[in-house]
């Protein structure tokens, strides 16, 4: 099995569409690092925010970094599956499954593959979000408090009593260290991110040539999940408000629970058939 899972990693590293993501995330998140240097460069040094508050992964970034984190949100289902999640489906249109899976026990094969599109999704958020935290830390100061919405620790009782903190998830984290909280949240959407990748490779067993509805699959369920949570108050299932730091998602445990249940159905529901459609090629 490890020699499996080291061959499918080698082959996710060397892979042309996982090198081309992962670049176009690093320079977007580059890009967004740029954009608040230059933004409040020659500026007072009382407008000059916090490293935590120009973090482009957060739903409260600054202002020059807004455009950047819708950006982000849009594309996010998207850029996740397009490294490695349809390899199944390249496998299959090279001919290559057949000689693949007679070598290999397709539980392996599956399994094997299923973890290498996990860890390209993840990695191809994680990478991104990691390196804009650690660019902000050269030319803004950890902690400021000119402005208001920059107070820290010491004036806790402004984030906990009727301020825009109050709808936070895990706002208590926030409040005590913003940036264990924004890198908790960094790990949540990259392993999301992984999630999305996993399913659209449950999906691939599935569709025969339909290739860019294959990649297109998340985005789409992305924003269903988005309109019926915005038409339904009550029903709020749309995954990434939970793993967006600052999201100020209406959460209810109910809510969430539901959440986890559905996106979990969806990553090992599938696995029997998946495990029957391999054994069906030898």
């Amino acid at each position: 099995m490890k020699e499996t899972i080291s061959m499918q990693l080698k082959l996710m590293l060397s892979d042309k569409m996982f090198k081309m993501a992962l670049f176009v995330m690093c320079i977007f998140s580059c890009a967004a690092y740029i954009v608040n240097c230059v933004s409040y460069f020659g500026g007072s040094i009382t407008n000059v925010p916090n490293a935590y508050s120009c973090y482009f992964g957060s739903a409260s970034t600054c202002i020059p970094c807004e455009s950047f984190y819708y950006i982000f949100a849009a594309i996010f289902p998207l850029v996740c599956v397009i490294p490695f999640a349809d390899s199944y489906f390249r496998d299959r249109k090279k001919n290559t499954l057949c000689i693949l899976v007679s070598r290999i026990d397709p539980s392996r094969y599956y399994f094997s593959k299923g973890i290498a599109v996990f860890l390209s999704g993840f990695l191809v958020v994680f990478i991104p979000l990691l390196l804009n935290m650690l660019l902000n830390f050269i030319a803004f100061p950890l902690f400021v408090g000119c402005d208001p919405t920059n107070f820290f620790t010491y004036y806790s009782s402004y984030y906990e009593t009727g301020s825009w903190v109050d709808n936070f998830l895990l706002s208590d984290l926030f409040v005590k260290n913003p940036y264990l909280y924004n890198a908790f949240f960094m790990l949540l959407c990259s392993i999301t991110g992984g999630i999305l990748s996993v399913i659209t490779y449950n999906l691939s067993y599935f569709v025969k040539k339909q290739h860019l509805l294959l990649v297109c699959s998340m985005f789409i369920l992305s924003n269903i999940t988005l309109i019926l949570s915005g038409i339904f108050d009550a029903v709020q299932i749309h995954l990434e408000d939970y793993v967006v730091a600052a999201s100020d998602v209406n959460f209810s445990l109910p809510n969430l629970l539901v959440t986890l249940v559905l996106y979990a159905a969806m990553v090992i529901a599938p696995i029997p058939f998946c495990l029957k459609k391999l054994k069906e090629i030898l």
